[in-house]
């Protein structure tokens, strides 16, 4: 795997995963099963740990765990526009059915996804280890990134306003 030295004023990893936790839902892209295309699926967080994992509910029978048995490599992608975040995340996913680890992350919202609650029989979670995130910030705000495109457009230099890095994690 490459290298991703932490560059002084950039983001670390504690704050990759705060902005994963904002930004609450986001596009999980598997390979189909013919490894031949990707699909992406919107799928809200449950759980975004210390251990750089990152847990979502699913059904055990969907095609996406079929996808990911086939091929474990999964990239999901955040949108924080009002906070002007972007991420994209690469990493592997695993398929667990640990009751406990279910019951601790379960919430009653789920149960819009779930009638049945803790006891659907193919209620399980999805971990993904991540393993690099790249990220871009526009700082500033609308009125900001606005100036400064308007200055980069004059002057013919780049806009300063963004942060973009990749994060090992």
């Amino acid at each position: 795997m490459a290298q991703y030295p932490e560059k002084p004023g950039h983001k670390t990893q504690a704050d990759i995963r705060t902005m994963i936790e904002d930004a609450r839902t986001c596009m999980f892209s598997t390979f189909d099963e013919d490894s031949t295309r990707i699909k992406s699926r919107p799928m809200s967080i449950a759980e975004v740990d210390a251990a750089n994992q990152i847990w979502f509910f699913t059904d055990d029978t969907s095609h996406k765990i079929h996808e990911i048995r086939n091929s474990w490599q999964v990239a999901l992608g955040f949108a924080n526009g009002a906070a002007g975040e972007w991420i994209s995340v690469n990493g592997h996913a695993r398929l667990v059915k640990d009751k406990a680890k279910i019951q601790e992350l379960w919430k009653p919202t789920y149960k819009a996804w779930f009638p049945n609650g803790l006891d659907t029989p193919s209620l399980a979670l999805l971990c993904v280890e991540m393993e690099t995130a790249e990220y871009w910030e526009s700082k500033g705000g609308p009125i900001v990134t606005a100036f400064e495109m308007i200055k980069a457009a004059i002057t013919g230099d780049p806009a300063r306003n963004s942060e973009h890095d990749v994060v090992a994690m």
